[in-house]
């Protein structure tokens, strides 16, 4: 389940919640699960969540960002984004990422 979560986005809903996310100030935790996507793939963001310049805008990295310091959990999204997300978190001195 996913009790005292705001924002919970499955599947090919999870990209298009993260590059939303940084949009809706106020929201308490965001779940994110994905299904083995990875957002720093350029097929996949062609194929399953394509918008136009996203790259040159930083990507999903970027929308991450901006979506800290509020509570942000993203499964399934590749362990490099995985990794990425746990390190801003650590600089900010957050505890919520996965």
């Amino acid at each position: 389940g996913a009790s005292g979560v705001d924002v919970w986005a499955r599947g090919d809903a999870g990209p298009w919640a993260l590059l939303a996310r940084p949009f809706v100030p106020g929201l308490g935790r965001t779940l994110i699960e994905g299904q083995g996507y990875d957002l720093e793939d350029d097929d996949f963001v062609f194929e399953k969540c394509y918008v136009p310049g996203l790259r040159r805008l930083g990507g999903f990295r970027t929308a991450a960002i901006l979506a800290a310091p509020a509570p942000l959990q993203i499964a399934g999204a590749g362990e490099g984004f995985s990794e990425f997300l746990r390190g801003v978190y650590r600089m900010m001195e957050l505890t919520e990422s996965a």
